[in-house]
């Protein structure tokens, strides 16, 4: 906790919703910390576009987050410009 506008907030008061009607591209979404990022921010409003050449995981990691509102699959790779440009069209 911190003190914010003369109260003590906890950090989950203070961030929800931080990332409200923002789009992000999630690269190795398919586990790890680019899977809990994913998560976390779905969980603080933003929608989420997972990429990763691992399309099983990545179908996994959006069933876990639970919601396909606000989730887009998108298996590939990085390091290929034909992916990158698929993903972000």
């Amino acid at each position: 906790p911190y003190a914010g506008g003369g109260r003590v907030v906890t950090r989950t008061e203070a961030t929800m919703g931080l990332l409200r009607d923002k789009v992000l591209l999630v690269t190795g979404a398919a586990s790890g910390i680019g899977a809990a990022s994913a998560g976390v921010f779905v969980a603080e409003g933003a929608r989420v576009a997972l990429f990763d050449r691992d399309a099983d995981g990545l179908r996994r990691v959006a069933d876990s987050i639970g919601r396909a509102d606000a989730t887009l699959v998108h298996a590939g790779d990085v390091t290929r410009e034909a992916d990158l440009e698929a993903v972000l069209d």
